[in-house]
């Protein structure tokens, strides 16, 4: 009898316990899904009137320095990071093959004053036998055959003492090629800087032209920054600006802008070129840096901002889902078509179609339909 009623009970529990598990599924059905979304809520705002550009500072003065012989590399007498001087050796190629040639150009110029001086000579001998046999054949003293062998021999002199000098002058310029060549076998600073790279090493051989050491200019920065063709109507030549370097955030450097490009090539923007006011030691070649044009009334403008994420696009038409707030957090989706301008440093400004304390969905517009329930996320 007694497990007669448990079975009973049993049973009883089980099809209670299964209408309830029904009851559930059936009112999961009718539920619309809740999907989180994030939003902002509009207020009017002021944009900036700085306009900031990111870049990376370099030397103002930079020269990759190369020999202009070919050679092998004798000896570097600097290191990375030494502080050198106008005229500092910093380079040397064995120079031996071409002392060999500036002494063969030497010898080369002696030969050829030696026969220049000595065709001078004959130019002499020949030039007093031509002036004796000349008056010996106007008195008829010597046959016409004498008298022009004399003329030939003084010519033939004349000739030989100019292409000698014109040896001489040859000779010499070999001569001072082969010091030139000599003198290309050393590598002196041009200007006083730091010696930032070396990608060469001793005993190596080398080319004409290729890089030897990389000399960057002491203090004076510079940083190169892409402004936008939004801006770059506004950027002129020596127009102040302040500049942030990221290992000093809590300073500001006085710069001015020393290129300003007219045109652009490749992309809308404009490489502009900002000059350091500054010889402060902390800065270094290639920190990143952020440089701030204050532009003025005309980058100014108070209006209401939207978030590009927050912006849709149909058939050509730009949108925005607004958020009718309910209760616990919960609110309805609405459809709405905005006009808006071009994109700010602040987003996009609102034209016309909404109003400041509205709520603008800001994720997930690909899945928002209007009318949908959303639960509100911070």
């Amino acid at each position: 009898m007694r497990l007669y009623f448990l079975t009973i009970f049993t049973c009883l529990g089980l099809m209670a316990s299964g209408c309830g598990s029904s009851e559930d599924l059936s009112q999961k059905d009718t539920d619309p899904p809740v999907r989180p979304v994030r939003y902002i809520v509009l207020e009017n705002i002021t944009q900036a009137m700085n306009q900031s550009f990111s870049g990376t500072a370099k030397a103002r003065k930079e020269a990759v320095l190369s020999f202009k012989v070919s050679g092998t590399i004798e000896s570097i007498p600097v290191k990375i990071g030494d502080k050198v001087t106008s005229g500092t050796l910093l380079a040397r190629l064995d120079e031996t093959d071409i002392q060999i040639e500036v002494e063969s150009s030497r010898a080369g110029v002696k030969t050829a004053q030696a026969d220049a001086k000595a065709a001078q000579t004959s130019v002499y001998t020949t030039s007093s036998n031509y002036g004796r046999t000349q008056k010996l054949y106007e008195n008829d003293n010597v046959s016409l055959s004498e008298f022009e062998q004399a003329r030939g021999d003084y010519k033939t002199a004349l000739a030989s003492l100019e292409a000698a000098r014109s040896r001489v002058t040859t000779e010499k310029s070999k001569l001072r090629a082969a010091k030139n060549q000599l003198m290309y076998t050393r590598l002196s600073a041009p200007f006083d800087g730091i010696v930032n790279a070396i990608p060469v090493e001793e005993n190596e051989e080398i080319s004409p032209g290729s890089p030897v050491l990389t000399l960057n200019g002491l203090g004076s920065l510079e940083v190169q920054v892409n402004v936008s063709d939004l801006h770059i109507a506004q950027i002129r030549t020596g127009m102040p600006c302040k500049v942030v370097f990221a290992p000093l955030k809590d300073e500001e450097f006085e710069g001015k802008a020393t290129e300003v490009p007219y045109g652009s090539t490749d992309a809308p923007t404009y490489p502009v070129t900002v000059a350091i006011n500054s010889e402060d030691t902390r800065l270094r070649p290639g920190m990143a840096a952020e440089v701030r044009f204050d532009l003025g009334k005309a980058g100014e403008k108070t209006g209401l901002y939207l978030p590009p994420d927050g912006v849709g696009e149909d058939q050509g038409e730009k949108f925005v889902f607004l958020i009718e707030k309910g209760q616990d957090n919960t609110g309805t989706i609405r459809k709405k078509k905005v006009d808006i301008g071009a994109l700010t440093q602040e987003g996009f400004l609102v034209k016309a179609g909404l109003k400041s304390g509205e709520l603008v969905a800001t994720s997930g517009l690909q899945l928002l339909t209007d009318g949908m329930a959303v639960k509100l996320l911070d």
